[in-house]
């Protein structure tokens, strides 16, 4: 049988939900670890900060895909301090689990409120430029979050390198949000 691009996509889908209906239900998880952050615009980049992060997620349900479906929250604090407006960040994550052994990768949505980064002032780049691009640094920030290299070891789930791309506004679209994750450990309550 020769494998088109859609019976590719078909299976490829098939293995997902397989995976997916296999995870365990994670009622709740609560996470800590260390990474990395920088925003990066047209013209200029930020210092990158160090984060430390703390944070909890509960399942939506226990059965079917709900189970595999978490919602959570939590705060990354950055150092060195003198890098950023605002060391302390909070943000929302909703998340999807896929499991294959000890394999669980994961891929979600993330929400959140910061002003760690601040962009560089370089002299360079004239002051009418850096003037619109302070502007467009918002408060907020959206992303997507890719975590594929996430293993259950011994009832704990370790996982690292992480990435999160995002957009910072509003208005949104003027600068890059670039937030690596070098190791998680996450514990199940």
């Amino acid at each position: 049988m020769r494998i088109t691009p859609w019976r590719g996509c078909v299976l490829a889908g098939a293995a997902l939900s397989a995976s997916i209906a296999l995870a365990e239900p994670v009622p709740h998880q609560v996470m800590a670890g260390l990474g990395g952050l920088e925003y990066i615009s047209i013209f200029r980049e930020s210092e990158p900060v160090a984060l430390v992060e703390v944070s909890y997620q509960r399942a939506a349900g226990l059965e079917g895909l709900r189970r595999s479906l978490t919602f959570g929250g939590g705060l990354r604090f950055a150092f060195p301090i003198s890098r950023t407006a605002f060391p302390l960040e909070g943000f929302i994550r909703a998340d999807l689990h896929a499991r294959a052994g000890p394999w669980e990768p994961m891929t979600g949505v993330e929400l959140g409120v910061s002003r760690i980064a601040v962009l560089n002032r370089d002299l360079t780049v004239p002051l009418e430029v850096i003037a619109r691009e302070d502007q467009r640094q918002g408060p907020l920030y959206a992303g997507i979050h890719l975590a594929p290299l996430r293993f259950l070891v011994h009832g704990l789930v370790l996982s690292g390198p992480e990435l999160l791309l995002g957009t910072v506004g509003p208005p949104f679209g003027a600068t890059v949000r670039v937030q690596q994750g070098l190791l998680k450990v996450e514990v199940s309550l």
